[in-house]
Parts: structure tokens; sequence; C-alpha cells
């Protein structure tokens, strides 16, 4: 995927990549949901119900089946890593998260996705965000289990 093509989508979008989504632990990084590439989105989602910044959020679907091994939401206390060319990281309170990308073309494109979002939600935000929440809603998806059901580290 070039980043003309990571780029080219709606407004809403900031990114969208092929990657490995990758998890840390004690041991070191591992693969999401069994592995497999994966289609990484950044976008925005608004709440026009309610007075609210909108949310940024990662959403990382697992091609081979479309299961969704990643869905985090963004906050300005997030802590993003670009460690080589085609693998960045990012922390969020006590989780952690990465991409192995196909290319240094593909990882460039979210880099720049992740910094547009975090410009954004720096900008300012309405004096009812409650960061606390916002970092609980940064969760990996098990595909072991219902998709319903959250997994924690």
């Amino acid at each position: 995927m070039s980043e003309e093509t990571a780029n080219s989508s709606s407004d809403d979008s900031y990114a969208k990549v092929r990657a490995v989504v990758m998890t840390r632990d004690d041991s070191g990084w591992l693969p999401l949901g069994g592995g497999g590439l994966s289609s990484v989105t950044i976008f925005k989602a608004s709440h026009p119900e309610e007075n609210s910044c909108p949310d940024f959020l990662v959403h990382g679907e697992r091609l081979k089946d479309k299961a969704v091994v990643l869905e985090c939401v963004l906050n300005k206390e997030l802590i993003y890593n670009k460690v080589t060319p085609t693998f960045h990281h990012w922390k969020i309170g006590e989780k952690k998260f990465g991409l192995t990308f196909q290319s240094p073309a593909d990882a460039r494109a979210f880099d720049r996705g992740i910094r547009r979002a975090l410009e954004s939600i720096s900008q300012g935000s309405p004096a009812t965000f409650n960061e606390t929440e916002m970092m609980e809603d940064c969760f990996q998806v098990c595909t072991s289990r219902p998709a319903s059901e959250i997994c924690s580290f």
C-alpha cells in the first residue's frame, strides 16, 4: 500500500495501512489475535449528540478473516515511538501496542496520521473530557472469545 493510498480515504480517516498488530508483555512483543496482516486505520469518530471533542481511534482488522484485533482510543497521554523504519509502538497508561508495517511508506503514513490526531487532541478539549475513561478505552479484542469480551493485560 502506498502513502498516496493510505491518505486517499475519507476526511475522517487519518491513515490506513497494512501491518501486523502487536502487544507487549513480560516476554516481549507478541502478535495480537494469533498474528497475521491487518488493515489498520486511524480515524476521527464524531459524537454529534454530545458536546465533546471527537474521539480518535486506531482500528485493526485482520485481513484473512476480518476479525477485529485492535480498538484503541487515542488521548494526549499517548507516548509514540518510531523504533525502526517498519516498527512503531505506543503506550497509553500501562497498555502497549505496536505495528510491524509492510513497508517504510506505510510506517510514514501511520506516523503522519498519529501526529495529526495528537495535534487535534492537544489543541484543546472541552471541560467534560475525562482522560481516565479515555485511557481505559484502549483494549485488544480477543479472537478466542466472543468479540464483546475485552482481554486485559
